[in-house]
């Protein structure tokens, strides 16, 4: 029998993060400030929100746990939204 995995959508409060590198280590592009971006709660690397859905629906569609992509420790969803932190030049 094959059910649907539910995502809740809600509305997260906003915290700026710095990222420990200045590009997605999942796609290698830079981050831009308006781009949501993902931060595993357990290694702290981060990568953008998009690319930590795209890697979760991959995992989900192989009967896995959603993970981390680094640490591969199962992925825990964050309460907040994280953006960039916006620099002040």
């Amino acid at each position: 029998s094959s059910h649907m995995n539910k995502i809740n959508v809600q509305i997260k409060p906003t915290q700026y993060i710095t990222p420990m590198t200045d590009q997605c280590v999942f796609c290698y592009q830079t981050y831009s400030p308006e781009q949501s971006i993902a931060k595993c709660e357990h290694c702290k690397q981060t990568l953008h929100f998009d690319c930590q859905m795209t890697w979760m629906v991959e995992s989900i569609t192989n009967d896995n746990s959603p993970t981390c992509p680094f640490c591969r420790r199962v992925w825990e969803n964050s309460n907040y939204r994280y953006l960039l932190t916006p620099t002040t030049i």
